[in-house]
């Protein structure tokens, strides 16, 4: 066994291990284990340390099934702390220590989540500009992290059915290949998203995950997307028909600011900015942007981190930021679990309209 496997998460691995050595000791003399004997408590500790041992690899099923259970638990260790005066002489204290209803929540729990995953959504918006003359249809995509829930055929299905939205613009948000994408899946991934017809083509930015993986080279990756016919936009800008269309470079990365990038913005032209992850939103629409796409935050992925996320900035939906409007898409996948619990997964299309042909 490597010594890397000892270096990495120590801290969550006991904590976890702790958590569970207390949690099955209490069901344990629930259901009549002789939990006062040494061996019987040796044996609970062996158990609890080696369901610990999971987080030393954050990836898997079994992981979110341990954390969940772990979190009901703490869920009802509170509500018993509070309420167990109350509640000593009803069956609560028994549902308690019988240790079933967190188990029974995640095993009901991920499932869902697994389903959930692969219902994808469309998501539409519609923005009125005074800045354009003809209506504008984008395609925007996100956070696919290829590999997770999502085979080839399944991405075929889903580009077919984006296709016949007839997009003017496909924008690919980044993340649409990750870590644990292999060489082959990254040339499908972008294979099947390239070949979605529009008007005026598919434009990609980087996220913080799609440079990261061993399975191909930097070189590899570009190669992939050009040679799928996808334009790669990292800090630069590019005419499509009444629109400019700015691609940042991901926030993860050295990038220019703000400013700079959206340097030659015109008042009389729509600037439509691509970034990965919703940062400097504010700084960007004070540069003077009227539209902003971005994904990254998976809408949460996995309850109850959604909730946390959207207390923290931007984190699904529809927001108005001065005079831009800033979409997050919670993304048509999601990262190292093949489950989503909260937010959905979704592609996105947004309808410009010019304001004078469709008023509001």
């Amino acid at each position: 066994m490597s010594a890397a496997l000892f270096s990495i998460r120590p801290i969550p691995t006991l904590l976890v291990a702790v958590y569970y050595f207390f949690f099955l000791r209490r069901a344990a003399k629930f259901w009549g284990a002789p939990t006062e004997k040494r061996p019987v408590l040796i044996l609970i500790g062996i158990v609890s340390l080696l369901i610990g041992c999971v987080m030393l690899r954050l990836r898997g099923s079994f992981v979110l099934f341990v954390l969940y259970v772990m979190l009901f638990g703490l869920l009802l260790d509170f509500v018993h702390l509070l309420l167990h005066r109350p509640l000593r002489k009803t069956k609560w204290s028994a549902v308690w220590r019988c240790g079933l209803i967190p188990v029974l929540i995640a095993a009901i729990l991920l499932p869902y989540g697994y389903y959930h995953m692969r219902d994808v959504r469309r998501t539409t918006y519609t923005l009125v500009s005074g800045k354009l003359d003809a209506p504008y249809r984008i395609l925007f995509v996100s956070d696919l992290h290829f590999g997770t829930a999502m085979d080839a055929e399944r991405l075929q299905a889903y580009c077919d059915e984006m296709e016949e939205t007839k997009p003017d613009l496909v924008l690919l948000g980044g993340d649409i290949v990750d870590e644990a994408t292999e060489k082959e899946e990254m040339e499908a991934a972008f294979a099947a998203l390239g070949g979605i017809e529009s008007t005026y083509g598919t434009y990609f930015v980087y996220g913080n995950h799609d440079r990261t993986g061993d399975g191909f080279s930097q070189q590899e990756l570009e190669a992939a997307i050009t040679g799928s016919g996808v334009t790669i936009l990292c800090d630069v800008s590019i005419r499509i028909g009444e629109l400019t269309l700015y691609g940042a470079e991901d926030a993860s990365r050295s990038r220019l600011p703000a400013a700079e990038l959206l340097k030659n913005a015109e008042n009389g032209r729509f600037s439509l900015l691509l970034s990965h992850q919703p940062t400097d939103a504010e700084d960007y629409a004070g540069a003077g942007a009227d539209l902003m796409l971005s994904g990254h935050t998976h809408g949460g992925q996995l309850w109850p981190l959604g909730w946390a996320a959207a207390l923290l900035g931007p984190s699904c939906g529809k927001y108005q930021l001065n005079d831009m409007m800033l979409i997050v898409s919670s993304g048509i996948c999601g990262w190292g679990y093949p489950i989503r619990t909260q937010s959905v997964s979704e592609y996105v299309v947004i309808e410009l309209l010019p304001a004078a042909r469709f008023p509001l």
